[in-house]
């Protein structure tokens, strides 16, 4: 990950529409509270929303934005961090 000498406030959407949805905001909200140097300013209502531009039959989705600031990342490594996470915590593929 590419840290910046700078820190950012970044607003990073959630959604989640398989197995227990509340459980699964809650816990990527946890795991984005761990990362180091920043916090969490705000989260915001959860909403359900339908699949767009999805198979017919495809769950809706519990959706919600957390406000993170102080984050000690450039947008790179910040993605890469979210897709760590996606992938380790979740047993998500970009596939």
């Amino acid at each position: 990950m590419i840290k910046s000498s700078q820190k950012f406030t970044a607003f990073i959407a959630l959604g989640s529409n398989l197995g227990d949805r509340n459980a699964n905001i809650t816990q990527a909200i946890a795991l984005l509270s761990a990362l180091q140097g920043c916090r969490i300013e705000k989260i915001s209502s959860v909403y359900e929303t339908e699949a767009v531009n999805m198979p017919i039959g495809t769950p809706p989705f519990l959706n919600a934005v957390v406000c993170m600031v102080g984050v000690g990342l450039d947008a790179q490594g910040l993605l890469e961090y979210l897709q760590l996470i996606e992938q380790r915590d979740f047993n998500r593929s970009d596939k």
